[in-house]
């Protein structure tokens, strides 16, 4: 069971040597400085920094200091607390994976090494008890403060900052995870760190009757931690009021029942209790009083009396203890607190022993039973009758605590008695031998059906597996039970002749069945030489029964052996069914189960009888003698009842079970013969009616009568003896009639001291005159007294070096043989490591596949996460989109501010504006050679510091100049301030500053920059099919790999067949040419051994004639298999490939389009609103042709126009393609199609409307011919405005988005990638791996079956006399 794992891991940790000496000073020293720290750590949780009463700040100091002990306040102090946390959840981890380890070691049966185990047991002991407090004060503050506003850790004085242990929800989780962890281990360490055997009271100071309160206290603070970090400064009254109540209810609890043996420690517990609970009321008293100087005086003052007082309510509690008898019905704590005393001492009287089974049965506590054992096996002297206590009940249920000690009770007892307990060895060599004859019957069974099974005509493959695999199994198992039997009893003829003719006849090992039949014949003139208590020799000389001792199957027989079914005239099958009620001779049969429970419940000794001659019914209902030995054995949680039966033999004699009036109850089966009677059955008749002169009213016991009787058959009298006895068994009385025609008979009865019946009969009655405890016919001399009995030695079993012999077989079993591969054809051999290497390079092709798999998935992965991190990063794009539009503004704004000033009318711009314009530009040319390195790998980016733009300059006209994009910014820069200059000073000197702001920003330096947007978005572009070429290509690596390796897998298997079909062939030759042979030798073993009916059916002779070995098509099943991963493998390309990667490309490929898109058209925007003021301005005097005569740049206005409004009309086109739309969050559709809240009306439908509602409006103040209102033309300049500022928003939301959208997609194929790849390591490690090894496996036991199958008998075992002239 699981948890017997637990219960014995924890066994092994918590483990501890009992001293031989009562504890001195030294160990009470320890224990006081143990309970001074637990003390001076609570005082920590009773205070905090800056409480608010009166005068505390000057003694703040004191209660810091001596809070020291508490870790963490310590830690805190020296500013090195996230230390002391990471030491506390490093250690927990190390006591966790230790835990695991131990469960691993025991789960593989594998010893816990020494070290491990002490190792953990002191962890245990400094974290979850000693340091328990402080630790958990900390996993709790890690709980409060992460995923937490607060900055501070106000528990502590010094302010510590929370960002340390600040982790967010992973914090919370996993500290409350760890706080649970931290508990239960406390918990478990309280529970199952002490000794509860009052044989060692005197010598263990720590133990203990139960783990309970100590566990409370754990658990009392716990929840004052809890509320220490949770509620102490908002309710500190309201917290202190709760943590008294929890601690007086601790207090209680350890001094009602004073759960600890030694008074010293009974005392520690009451006194922490009792100084935490007043230092509780003194801080109590502090508040209400507003004054701190009360706490520590009180503090300090009254302790003393504390210990004084401890020790009166000690004493006092011990003084009202009741007497047992009053509180035999109470819990049993209260019970066992009454009696401890004469517990310890070991002075249970027999009336006690009545109350603790009385106590028992009213409460049925587990512990009680524990006691029980413990005294019986220390102060008793009787393990044996401690296990048997400790049967009465089991480990199970939800009670843990009482089940581990009810566990570790029974393990200790049982360890123990299988060293010094003849009759527990007994008994579980007879369950060792019970279930390796049913192991033996199966193999038999087993083999039957492989051999019909196998030449059955078309046979399933699969099927033949299983009968293979379980039939090899059941050998080794078979094997292992044999080899154990042997060891336990080197000389058991019974089991070396079963071991012996299976090796020879079954498996196929006659070399090892021959040593094992030559020492069987050598231990023949040896089997009665020896007489030993429960001799080993039990199953050849003795009969053996187990009854059932359980509640519901009491009486019931477990097990039987062959010569107690003779003895009794019983089949195998139905005794099986048979109580022993049924053995017992009338008139003592009822009830017979109800004495057997009151033997469990309250005898003082687990044996039963010694020797005892008895009779017993056979199935016949007659009588039959024998001497009879029977012990209550407890083992595994069960109650059963072992006998060790010896007939009484050469006796020549009858009996009868007789009445004092001589009413036959019962009799031998010769009796109505030997008394003349014609009946078979004389039960109910009377003695007197069969012989003469007996006359009595009452018989005369122990008496010898010689007389006649009359024979109705053969009319004749013949003269008998009859012998009266009067037994004596228990509280039962017995008297039984032998009678004997016999001389020599009567004669031993009368020189054994019976005298004749003509003596005076108050005489005879006090003579015994059979002493059975004389008889030589016994084989069995068990010792006279019940403890002897339990200290019995060790004895050497036989004169022949048995373990010699044991390991032989021990390592011969290992290999299964040592002449095996001698009998392995040399074909065989080498079919079986071909199969086995071609196997073996599946699994490693099959792990390429797996690896190529996973690296190309990591490969793609790393390379696409690579791209879209950068192509993420359009910032340059945003950036060259924004300095384009601060240019085309700068030149606006600085255009209208001097047609105000030429016109006269209000400035549509202010030189504000104008400013605004210039700060922000500026900020961007410094972003230019910042973010140079993002974008250096387009052609395009040497525009920022080659001097590959033209420009215009008005003192050098008409010569054309070439700088870089960043001097170029500058130069506008300048020429802009100046021109504010200007403007300030009221100066009409601009012309070469408005010439440069206007040609250049709006010009061909204007145009460069748009054409470096335009390359840019296509270097993107070219990024993206670079990437899908690298990952096509990818992609036909790794499936041409994968590919190869199927293809040379697929060669491998094809080449398997025909070499693993050699084996199987070579299976069916040897089951043909000896089916009949082998079969019958496996009949023979059933029906002798096992007494199983000849009702298997042979397969038909027909079949048999035709039958052909069948070829098996194995490499159609591998491939079947095999086909399914590389399925698996072609899904993940095409799913990696047409499902995540085409989003991740098409995403990829259309951000940039819908980001240039969506920045374009705040450009064009722009540029439409000069060109349609200018086409305004055309027939004035300040139009540009006319300010500007000498050299206009710039074409026609309205051509100039017409550009513009060409260019924002493909990005009309560009925002409705479906790719670009499906890059669009739904908020971001909305804004540009839908609608858009709390905006002007022009905008209300969305940005998409809102362009084309401009563009008309710029359209109609282009061509309507005639000059438009200012307040026309102002309303026109600030709708552009608002709608470039939307522009702007929604380029934003367009980069965040679509930035958004492909991590997503990168995300979920990243989660796909490794569940992908998780599984194809799960399904190789856990199917295909697992698949292939069993294959091998099954080769190997196909090969052993091959090589060990005796398919004509070997060995044939030698007659006595043969045997004999061998060993001569």
């Amino acid at each position: 069971m699981k948890a017997d794992l637990a219960y014995k891991i924890l066994q092994e940790i918590f483990s501890k040597e009992i001293p031989s000496e009562p504890p001195g000073k030294s160990e009470k020293l320890i224990q006081i400085i143990i309970h001074a720290q637990i003390i001076l750590q609570h005082i920590h949780l009773y205070w905090y920094p800056s409480l608010s009463i009166d005068n505390f700040d000057n003694y703040e100091n004191f209660w810091a200091v001596i809070s020291y002990p508490c870790l963490d306040a310590l830690f805190a102090k020296l500013n090195v607390f996230i230390g002391f946390l990471l030491i506390s959840i490093s250690s927990l981890g190390v006591i966790f994976c230790g835990f695991i380890t131990c469960l691993l070691l025991q789960w593989y049966k594998k010893k816990i090494p020494f070290i491990l185990s002490r190792s953990l047991k002191i962890l245990i002991f400094l974290i979850c008890h000693q340091y328990y407090l402080p630790i958990a004060i900390s996993l709790c503050l890690l709980t409060k403060y992460s995923n937490s506003t607060l900055t501070i850790i106000e528990e502590y004085e010094c302010n510590l900052s929370s960002s340390p242990i600040n982790y967010g929800l992973f914090g919370k989780i996993f500290g409350s995870i760890l706080l649970t962890f931290h508990l239960l281990f406390s918990l478990i360490y309280d529970y199952c760190n002490f000794n509860m055997d009052h044989g060692v009271a005197l010598r263990d100071i720590t133990s203990r009757i139960t783990g309970s309160f100590d566990a409370l206290f754990k658990m009392t603070t716990f929840i004052n931690c809890i509320l220490y970090v949770v509620i102490i400064r908002s309710n500190y009254i309201s917290y202190l009021l709760i943590v008294f109540a929890l601690n007086t209810t601790v207090l209680f609890k350890y001094l009602y029942y004073l759960p600890c043996y030694s008074e010293f420690m009974n005392f520690m517990k009451i006194l922490v209790q009792g100084l935490l609970i007043c230092i509780i009321l003194f801080f109590i008293l502090g508040w209400s009083l507003n004054n701190a100087s009360i706490i520590i005086v009180l503090s300090i003052i009254l302790t003393p009396f504390m210990v004084i007082l401890a020790r009166f309510i000690i004493t006092f509690r011990l003084s009202k203890l009741s007497n047992p008898a009053f509180v035999v019905t109470e819990k049993f704590l209260i019970f066992e607190l009454s009696v401890r005393k004469n517990i310890i001492a070991g002075e249970m009287t027999e009336e006690l022993i009545k109350l603790i089974n009385k106590n028992y049965k009213a409460n049925n506590d587990k512990l009680n039973l524990v006691v029980q054992a413990n005294y019986c096996c220390e102060k008793m002297d009787k393990s044996m009758l401690g296990l048997m206590k400790i049967s009465r009940t089991n480990h199970h249920g939800l009670d843990l605590p009482v089940n581990y000690q009810v566990f570790k009770c029974k393990e200790t007892l049982q360890v123990l008695n299988s060293k010094i307990s003849d009759g527990l060895r007994l008994y579980k060599y007879l369950l060792e031998f019970r279930a390796t004859k049913q192991g033996d019957l199966e193999l038999c069974e087993d083999f039957l059906k492989l051999i019909d099974r196998i030449l059955e005509k078309n046979s399933q493959l699969y099927l033949l597996k299983e009968i293979i695999s379980e039939t090899c199994i059941n050998i080794e198992y078979i094997n292992k039970q044999y080899t154990n039997l042997l060891k336990m009893i080197p000389d058991s003829t019974v089991v070396l002749d079963m071991y012996a003719s299976l090796l020879v006849d079954v498996i196929g090992e006659p070399d090892r069945g021959k040593v094992l039949y030559n020492k069987k014949s050598g231990l023949g003139g040896k089997e009665t030489q020896v007489r030993k208590t429960y001799s080993m020799k039990i199953e050849e000389t003795s009969c053996l029964l187990i009854i059932s001792g359980s509640v519901c199957n009491m009486g019931k027989v477990i097990y039987a052996n062959s010569n107690l079914m003779r003895f009794l005239s019983i089949t195998e099958e139905a005794i099986k069914d048979c109580y022993l009620w049924q053995f017992i001779p009338k008139p003592f049969e009822k009830n017979h189960d109800e004495h057997i429970a009151n033997f469990i419940e309250r005898s003082n000794t687990h044996c039963i009888f010694r020797s005892v001659p008895l009779f017993l019914s056979n199935q016949n209902g007659h009588l039959v003698e024998c001497y009879f030995n029977s012990e209550c054995i407890g083992y595994e949680g069960e109650i059963n009842f072992l006998s060790v039966i010896e007939p009484i033999k050469g006796r020549n004699r009858e009996a009868a079970i007789i009445s004092l009036f001589g009413e036959i109850y019962s009799h031998t089966e010769k009796l109505p013969e030997l008394l003349g009677a014609v009946e078979k059955s004389l039960d109910g008749r009377f003695l007197q009616e069969f012989v003469d002169n007996m006359d009595f009213k009452e018989l005369p016991v122990n008496c010898l009568w010689v007389t006649t009787v009359y024979n109705v058959i053969n009319s004749k009298y013949s003269e008998i003896g009859l012998f009266i006895k009067e037994k004596t068994i228990g509280n039962t009385k017995i008297i039984a009639i032998y009678a004997s025609c016999d001389r020599e008979e009567i004669l031993r009865w009368k020189s054994k001291g019976a005298k004749l019946a003509e003596g005076d009969l108050d005489e005879r009655k006090h003579h015994t005159l059979i002493k059975i405890e004389d008889d030589t016919t016994t084989e069995i001399n068990l010792k006279k007294t019940e403890k002897g009995d339990d200290d019995t030695k060790d004895r050497k079993i036989s004169d022949i070096d048995a373990e010699e012999i044991v390991d032989d077989e021990g390592k011969k079993n290992q290999t299964h043989s040592s002449s095996s591969p001698k009998k392995m054809l040399s074909l065989e051999t080498k079919a079986l490591r071909s199969s086995l290497r071609a196997l073996s390079v599946m699994k490693y092709l099959l792990l390429a596949s797996v690896i190529t798999i996973i690296a190309y998935n990591i490969i793609i992965l790393i390379y696409i996460s690579d791209a879209i991190s950068h192509a993420n990063s359009l910032e340059t794009l945003n950036d060259l989109g924004d300095l384009a539009y601060l240019t085309a503004q700068i030149s606006l704004i600085s255009r209208t501010i001097d047609t105000s000033l030429k016109s006269g009318e209000v400035p549509l711009y202010s030189l504000t504006d104008l400013r605004d314009r210039v700060e922000s530009i500026k900020t961007l040319q410094e972003i230019l050679l910042t973010t140079y390195n993002e974008w250096s790998f387009c052609d395009y980016s040497k525009i920022v510091r080659q001097k590959t733009i033209p420009y215009w300059d008005y003192l050098d006209l008409p010569e054309i100049k070439h700088e870089s994009l960043h001097t170029i910014i500058g130069m506008l820069i300048e020429n802009t301030d100046d021109f504010i200059a200007h403007i300030v000073s009221n100066s009409s000197d601009y012309k070469a500053n408005l010439y440069f702001i206007i040609y250049n920003g709006l010009g061909i330096s204007f145009k460069e920059t748009r054409k470096a947007m335009v390359g840019l978005t296509k270097c993107e572009h070219d990024r993206v099919i670079e990437l899908n070429n690298v990952r096509t290509l990818l992609l036909v690596v790794a499936m041409v790999v994968s590919g190869f390796l199927a293809s040379f897998l697929a060669i491998y298997i094809l080449y398997s067949d025909k070499i693993i079909n050699t084996l199987w062939e070579g299976l069916q030759k040897k089951v043909h040419a000896g089916y009949y042979d082998f079969r019958q030798i496996l009949l023979e073993r059933l029906s002798q051994l096992h007494d199983q009916q000849n009702d298997y059916e042979e397969i038909d002779a027909n079949l048999y004639k035709q039958h052909r070995p069948q070829k098996f098509c194995h490499s159609v099943r591998y491939i079947k298999r095999f086909i399914v991963f590389f399925i698996t493998a072609g899904v993940l390309y095409i799913v990696t490939s047409y499902v995540f990667y085409e989003h991740i490309h098409n995403y990829l490929y259309y951000r940039p389009t819908l980001m240039y898109a969506i920045i374009s058209r705040r450009i064009s925007l722009t540029e439409l609103c000069f060109f349609s003021n200018e086409i305004e301005y055309q027939y004035n005097s300040f139009s540009l042709d006319k300010s500007f005569t000498d050299f206009n740049a710039l074409s026609d206005m309205k051509k100039s126009y017409k550009a513009a409004l060409a260019d924002l009309l493909k990005t009309k086109n560009t925002m409705r393609d479906p790719h670009v739309m499906a890059l669009m969050s739904k908020g971001l559709e909305e804004m540009i199609f839908q609608n858009i809240d709390e905006v002007p009306t022009f905008l209300s439908f969305g940005t998409y409307s809102a362009m084309a509602y401009l563009n008309f409006e710029s359209q109609y103040i282009s061509y309507d011919n005639k000059k438009d209102d200012p307040g026309f033309i102002q309303n026109y300049i600030n709708q552009m405005n608002t709608m470039t500022s939307q522009l702007k928003i929604a380029s934003d939301y367009c980069n965040s988005d679509s930035k958004h959208l492909i991590s997503e997609q990168l995300e979920y194929l990243k989660y796909f990638i490794i569940c992908f790849s998780i599984f194809i390591v799960v399904i190789y490690v856990f199917y295909y791996y697992p698949y292939l090894a069993k294959e091998q496996k099954i080769l190997k036991r196909l090969t052993k079956l091959i090589t060990v199958l005796p398919l004509k008998p070997n060995f044939v075992q030698c007659s006595d006399k043969e045997t004999t002239k061998m060993n001569k």
